[in-house]
């Protein structure tokens, strides 16, 4: 390849421009594209028809160079922009070759010729590469030729070009090319197989490199939609094999099936030899391109009618004395006579042959002062036409600046001769007019009425003139205004000024005016003319019913009991009465910060849906609101204070609310709104503020008084729940037994209203009922006419079966009725509540009771109420615990414990021990200090176990002997020893080899064994009761014991121990030290320390061993 791009001819569109009018080949390899100039074939408006308005174009344009080559091939026209682009002065370049602008190896090679020549085959070439400035540098650009013609012959060639030095170089590389910011880039060998291609053009197919790589192009995915596309790409090949350039445009695939149209292109690469070595297949996407091509060409056929059809002249001209016209329409024609061409040449002068003398002087002072203000001007002024004739012109237009210079001015005249005409015929009558009005001939005949009047009835002057008044389209509302419109004329001719309100009709309403008919007489005083006047009162009339209105709505806002009332009665009124079909209330929610749609007409609901008129935390209304100040909008789109208004609003009045929010009305045309229309706005929201002040004051009332006789209910019910609470524990602390509590706890709450009766139910494991235990109360026999399930439906059954409080309302029930809720109802029994009485799982029973206001067992009364179910279950507990202390008769259960998972086995298991139970200590609330024998463990491992083990806490280890180690350790959470302990028994015995478990535990006599049994296996999965076993302990009096602890000291531990305590050895603070004592004894102090320990032990081995 040389040093040059040639892009070869751009395919034509159906307009005849070419298709790379909108991005050229340098932008599609990522350099700034250069215009294309498309030229007609010489009919029309063409450049070709018309060489000056071509030179005008090459003179003006600086950005690009554009010049006109002639047939030849030498410069004919020339302007600034190809100048200061190719660096020749003035007409410098005038008469040199094309060649002059190409460096010697493209001249060599005939390039410039070459390009020329497929211009005017071709219509269009577009070429990038080294340019050549008068001063022999060189610089990189894109130019495009166009082939002219005029009235259907060559004509020479149009040029235009533009400097590309800013983009990169030529881009040399195949890996720059590749990832240029194209569409499709790749490589391919001479046959076509596809080497390499790029992100762009693998992620458009949705595709991987390897899916490609290796495949004729025409069999790749790109090309999978079209057999045509594939032949004419395998075609293209097989040209661009043998060296040749190929580009046309192509339809391409994606991977989501999308098809683009693209500008595709086959480059060969050859070698030094001229051997073609591989292919590059370029594309771009071209298709918002074409689309917008498309629409440029119908904006411009658009604009072609549009001026064509315009009844006037549009023009461009200068501003020099005379008004020399570069350009005029072809309305010229009919407006002054003259072609557009006499007046665009200067052979007719606008300032000196058209415009009229009179105004010349005039026109030419109010353009000047315009343009010196930068401002539009209109005109009205006098022509001479051609034919002599003198015509009256408006004129609208304004100055062209560029660079802060004045280039042109630019504007439009049309012909308003006829309408200047009428104004002068109608002088007298709109010297002291009405809205509408006009002239009568005295019997009442039309002779002229104005333009307000004939606009609002929708009519041409020829409608009305020459007719009797009355018969006219204004007075057909029905016969009898007719009638009297004809009496008025009558009084009227008469010399009687008549007046009165008068409803007329109109296109598409009828309207009250205030209708007058004025006499006019001459010099003798006889009537020669009736001038009607009738100004439209029907804003009026409707507002003073609208104000009438308002006060109703008034009246209704004072009787509004809440906001949300006094919102939708204030856009009721707005639609109904005020006619504001967009209106809306916009509240304050001080949790949100933010102004919150409360009322809307069903068309701000159609307009924004859900949503604010206006942006809800700093738009306009919020604004309104934090300022408090009324806004009206006549434009908002215009209104330099209201940036990014986010509304569909064009035109809106935004009314502040006090404290309470915003009063939105508006429309979606600008300058919607009369002052009449504002004031009553404002009239409507100071009702509203009135009636939201109100509602607040009474809402706070309300709320204060609700408040205090909430508080006062609520303080007096919870010191009757407190008492009923003191009341119960009280009597609990001083309970010995089991049916004392139950009998306490039922007895005290009877008593204390609201409860009538209360009972307590525990289950009976042969009938698996809830029997009585205890009651107190009104019962009228209701526990005998009722049996209580477990699980069933009275709700101490539930409570009982399901381990939850129960809560139930007979009277609010349908029937049928359950047995239980009618034997209640015929009691009075309205509300029951049933809590399940129970310790750590253990359920003792339920505590049920009954009332007859079910307000009174509310949630708080029921919390109170369950608490005391745990309460008692607590107080059964600690009297079963002393039970078994105190008793000298006990039960032992035996159990077998399958794979037991609690901690302290999780541990021990750890370790592969054998465990031994040998005593607990328990600290208040702390945890329970357990003390066990493993067998066969080294202490260091037991110590890292339970460091492992959740549950366990610090393990100490005490002694050991050749086979077993003492431990102590704390043990948090459930456990076996923590169960039985809570649940008011003793463990005898516990003992484990890792996998199984056995306990001996001691109850009282009198402890429910079932119970115990029921909750030791629910807590302990795998637990299962061997025996049950019934034992006598015998209880020994205070001499007994003394008796036998003496019995088993020595003699010398006796005296040690008597010596002891009588010298104050064991007194806070000693009152003898050991050392004393020993010496008192006559022995040593070891000798005596040893002595008291084993004496100590003996103690201790009786007391709590034994």
């Amino acid at each position: 390849m040389t040093d040059r791009d040639v892009a070869g001819a751009a395919p034509l569109s159906p307009d005849g421009r070419g298709a790379d009018t909108t991005r050229g080949l340098g932008e599609w390899r990522g350099y700034p594209a250069g215009p294309v100039v498309a030229c007609t074939d010489g009919g029309g408006d063409g450049f070709g028809e018309d060489p000056d308005r071509y030179r005008l174009l090459c003179e003006q344009v600086h950005r690009y160079g554009v010049f006109v080559l002639d047939s030849d091939g030498r410069v004919t026209e020339w302007g600034d922009g190809a100048g200061r682009l190719l660096g020749y002065d003035g007409d410098g370049a005038l008469g040199e070759p094309f060649a002059a602008f190409y460096t010697d190896g493209d001249v060599t090679a005939d390039h410039p010729e070459a390009l020329l020549d497929r211009a005017e085959t071709e219509g269009e070439v577009v070429d990038e590469g080294w340019l050549v400035r008068a001063d022999d540098s060189r610089f990189w650009g894109r130019l495009a030729v166009v082939a002219l013609q005029s009235d259907g012959e060559p004509a020479g060639y149009g040029v235009v070009t533009t400097d590309l030095s800013a983009a990169p170089d030529k881009l040399r590389s195949y890996e720059t090319l590749t990832e240029a910011p194209v569409q499709l880039v790749g490589l391919a060998e001479p046959d076509g197989t596809l080497v390499e291609a790029n992100k762009t053009a693998l992620a458009f197919a949705g595709v991987e490199r390897e899916d490609v790589v290796g495949t004729p192009l025409w069999e790749t995915h790109w090309w999978s939609h079209s057999e045509t596309a594939r032949e004419r790409l395998r075609d293209a090949v097989e040209t661009a094999a043998t060296g040749e350039f190929v580009r046309y445009e192509a339809t391409v695939v994606g991977a989501d099936g999308e098809e683009i149209t693209v500008d595709f292109s086959l480059t060969p690469v050859t070698d030094d030899d001229g051997r073609v070595v591989a292919l590059v297949p370029e594309g771009r996407d071209v298709t918002e391109r074409k689309r917008v091509e498309a629409e440029l060409r119908e904006r411009n056929r658009m604009f072609s009618t549009l001026v064509a059809n315009l009844p006037g002249m549009a023009y461009r001209c200068e501003n020099e004395v005379g008004w020399p016209m570069s350009f005029v329409s072809a309305g010229c024609a009919d407006l002054t006579g003259y072609d557009p061409p006499e007046i665009e040449s200067g052979h007719v002068s606008w300032g000196e042959d058209v415009i009229h003398p009179d105004d010349r002087e005039r026109v030419w002072n109010e353009v000047q002062a315009a343009i010196d203000e930068r401002d539009p001007f209109t005109l009205t002024y006098q022509i001479r036409r051609a034919d002599g004739t003198e015509r009256w012109v408006w004129e609208q237009g304004e100055g062209v600046f560029a660079d802060d210079e004045l280039v042109a001015i630019e504007g439009f005249i049309t012909d308003i001769t006829d309408r200047k005409e009428r104004q002068r015929r109608l002088e007298a009558v709109f010297d002291q007019t009405y809205q509408f009005t006009g002239l009568l001939d005295p019997d009442g005949t039309v002779l002229e009425a104005n333009e307000t009047a004939l606009d609002f009835g929708g009519l041409d002057r020829d409608d009305v003139v020459g007719k009797p008044v009355w018969e006219t389209a204004w007075f057909q509302t029905n016969g009898d205004v007719r009638e009297r419109v004809r009496a008025d004329v009558r009084r009227a001719a008469d010399g009687e000024f008549v007046r009165h309100e008068l409803d007329v009709q109109g296109t598409d309403r009828v309207a009250t005016i205030d209708f007058s008919i004025r006499p006019i007489t001459d010099e003798r005083g006889d009537v020669e003319l009736l001038v009607p006047e009738g100004r439209d009162i029907t804003e009026r009339t409707r507002r003073e019913s609208q104000l009438e209105t308002l006060n109703e709505v008034s009246r209704e806002l004072t009787e509004a009991a809440s906001e949300q009332a006094v919102c939708d009665i204030a856009v009721r009124a707005a639609r109904e009465t005020l006619g504001l079909e967009l209106a809306a209330v916009e509240l304050y929610d001080p949790e949100r910060n933010r102004l919150v749609p409360r009322a809307r007409t069903d068309a701000v609901a159609e307009l924004v849906g859900d949503a604010s008129l206006f942006e809800p935390e700093d738009g306009e209304s919020w604004q309104v609101f934090v300022q408090s100040e009324v806004t009206v909008h006549e434009d908002i789109e215009f209104r330099a204070d209201v940036s990014g208004p986010g509304t569909p609003l064009d035109s809106a009045i935004v009314l502040p609310l006090g404290q309470h929010g915003v009063f939105i009305t508006g429309e979606t045309t600008p300058e919607s709104f009369a002052d009449a229309d504002v004031d009553l706005a404002r009239v409507l929201a100071a009702h509203v503020e009135t009636a939201l002040d109100r509602v607040d004051r009474e809402a706070s009332l309300r709320e204060h008084t609700t408040t205090l006789e909430t508080k006062t209910e609520r303080l007096t019910r919870m010191e009757r729940v407190n008492g009923v609470l003191r009341d119960v524990t009280s009597a609990l602390v001083d309970a010995d037994s089991r049916e004392e509590i139950e009998t306490v706890a039922c007895e005290t709450l009877a008593a204390t209203g609201p409860y009538q009766f209360a009972w307590f139910g525990a289950r009976d494991p042969v009938s698996d009922e809830v029997q009585p235990t205890s009651w107190a109360g009104d019962e009228s026999g209701y526990l005998d006419a009722i049996t209580v399930a477990v699980g069933g439906a009275e709700p101490a059954g539930r409570a009982v079966g399901e381990h939850t409080t129960q809560v139930a309302s007979p009277a609010r029930s349908d029937p049928p009725f359950d047995p239980w809720e009618q034997a209640a109802l015929e009691r009075d029994y309205h509300t029951v509540v049933s809590v399940p009485v129970s310790y750590e799982g253990a359920l003792y029973g339920a505590l049920t009771v009954y009332g007859s206001d079910p307000a009174h067992l509310d949630d708080v009364e029921q919390s109170v109420l369950a608490e005391l179910g745990d309460t008692v279950g607590h107080a059964i507990n600690a009297v079963e615990r002393k039970t078994t202390l105190m008793s000298n008769r006990r039960v032992e259960l035996e159990f077998s414990i399958e794979n037991p998972d609690t901690a302290l086995f999780r541990c021990v298991k750890a370790v592969d021990g054998e465990f031994e139970f040998e005593g607990v200590v328990a600290e208040g609330s702390g945890p329970l200090r357990v003390f066990v024998t493993l067998e066969a463990v080294d202490p260091d491992e037991v110590r890292e176990s339970a460091a492992e083990t959740p549950g366990v806490g610090e393990v100490r280890h005490v002694a050991s002997d050749d086979s077993e180690s003492l431990f102590e350790c704390s043990v948090v959470g459930e456990s076996i020893v923590g169960a039985v302990f809570d649940h008011g028994g003793t463990v005898q015995s516990l003992t484990s080899d890792g996998k199984t478990g056995r306990l001996v535990v001691e109850l009282a006599a009198d402890r429910d064994v079932r119970e115990f049994t029921e909750m030791f296996e629910t807590a302990f999965e795998g637990a299962t009761l061997l025996a049950r076993r019934e034992r006598d302990w015998p209880v020994q009096t205070a001499t007994e014991f003394r008796s036998e602890l003496l019995d088993r000291f020595t003699d010398k531990q006796r005296e040690a121990v008597e010596t002891a305590y009588l010298s104050g050895f064991f007194e806070w603070p000693r009152e003898n030290t050991g050392e004393e004592v020993a010496a008192a004894l006559g022995v040593s102090q070891p000798t005596f320390n040893r002595h008291l320990r084993a004496s100590q032990h003996k103690l201790l081995t009786l007391l709590l061993d034994e």
